[in-house]
């Protein structure tokens, strides 16, 4: 391979057990709203008992857990690694 970034994709992949293949991923985007959509859509999701996490500006919340990031969007290998206990 000669892209990195796709390779560590692809790598991070299957060192987690590949968590994409088990998750319902919803992405928002656009200028303005996205915390507020996103808040919103993971409010519906806990009320119907689901399992959900949300990845943003304010950082990466799975479960009750909130982890501090330093990118508002996170690199292959952190999203893989987000999801490997689903």
């Amino acid at each position: 391979m000669k892209d990195t970034r796709y390779a560590i994709a692809y790598i991070s992949d299957i060192f987690f057990g590949q968590p994409s293949n088990r998750l319902d991923i919803i992405g928002v985007t656009g200028t303005k709203g996205k915390t507020t959509t996103t808040f919103m859509i993971k409010s519906i999701l806990e009320a119907a008992r689901q399992k959900d996490g949300l990845i943003g500006t304010l950082g990466t919340r799975i479960g009750d857990e909130m982890i501090q990031t330093e990118r508002t969007t996170p690199e292959a290998y952190d999203l893989q690694y987000y999801g490997r206990d689903s």
